[in-house]
């Protein structure tokens, strides 16, 4: 059972992932932010793998939770409704990025699991959307959007511009 510690350690960690990366955090950091000794950490999280799996897999939760409630739509009004799920993040995160996108990011440093576990949060995303190539060309398109938004001054004008594009 989830307790308060935690999901407080799981918020600070997405945000920590966000900001810096997984190579770019510790467990010294996530205590410090927390403010919990970093045994605490290590007792809901033996190791770094398994904290980032606990993002992944609530991340993939969440959006699960989110394409069952558009799962009646048709294909084009699938699209818009997965990009209102991205451009959500830009309005809710100064950090502006998907923390599975992150992640990948990092390939090369990822375990097995950690790779696996992200491969089926985005091939829900492209099985959701059907249509192949076409679904996984939306996905990247998407994932990429919030790479560039951080870029750009105004996020939200700048993905609102560009997602008229994908449709």
């Amino acid at each position: 059972m989830k307790t308060n510690t935690y999901d407080q350690i799981l918020d600070e960690a997405i945000r920590l992932l966000k900001e810096k990366g997984a190579q770019g955090f510790s467990y010294q950091d996530l205590s410090e932010a927390v403010g919990i000794k970093k045994a605490s950490i290590h007792y809901h999280f033996p190791h770094k793998e398994d904290l980032l799996l606990a993002i992944i897999s609530t991340q993939h939760l969440n959006l699960e939770s989110y394409l069952r409630l558009g799962s009646s739509l048709n294909p084009k009004e699938k699209v818009k409704y997965l990009a209102l799920l991205y451009r959500k993040v830009l309005e809710e995160n100064t950090n502006y990025i998907c923390p599975c996108g992150m992640l990948a990011a990092e390939w090369s440093t990822l375990t097995e699991k950690i790779k696996e576990a992200l491969q089926r949060f985005f091939d829900l995303q492209r099985i959701w959307l059907g249509d192949g190539a076409h679904s996984e060309s939306i996905v990247a398109s998407l994932q990429g959007l919030l790479l560039m938004a951080r870029l750009n001054h105004n996020p939200l004008e700048f993905f609102d511009r560009q997602i008229q594009l994908i449709d």
